[in-house]
């Protein structure tokens, strides 16, 4: 693996993104979409993600068993995503009917009444 310096000007590049990045996340927050923002803010998030493994965490110049091992790594946390996301769309209908506490109230205390003491 070579070893590089770090070039400040790299680095002040690689903060000015990430601030610009931040500002962008942050007008998106402000504007309504509807499902845009969730794509946007995701594509953000995935651009910070990127820009720090690529310059902070080495990837830039490390060797192609470590990129390929990273790249692994990532494929395989976008199938946990993707695997969970489909779980909650399913789970979605099957969810129970909001009830306020003070309707529980009485079937708790029901409960606890039939409760035999010893």
């Amino acid at each position: 693996m070579r070893r590089t310096a770090n070039n400040p000007v790299r680095i002040l590049a690689t903060w000015v993104a990430l601030l610009t990045l931040l500002v962008a996340s942050a007008a998106v927050s402000r504007w309504h979409l509807g499902i845009g923002n969730l794509v946007a803010s995701l594509g953000i998030a995935l651009a910070k993600g990127a820009i720090v493994a690529w310059i902070f965490m080495g990837l830039r110049d490390a060797s192609m068993s470590i990129r390929i091992a990273a790249s692994i790594g990532a494929a395989l946390l976008l199938v946990l995503v993707a695997l969970s996301t489909l779980d909650m769309t399913h789970r979605a209908d099957l969810a129970a009917p909001y009830q306020r506490p003070e309707q529980l109230a009485p079937v708790i205390e029901q409960r606890h009444a039939a409760t035999p003491r010893r």
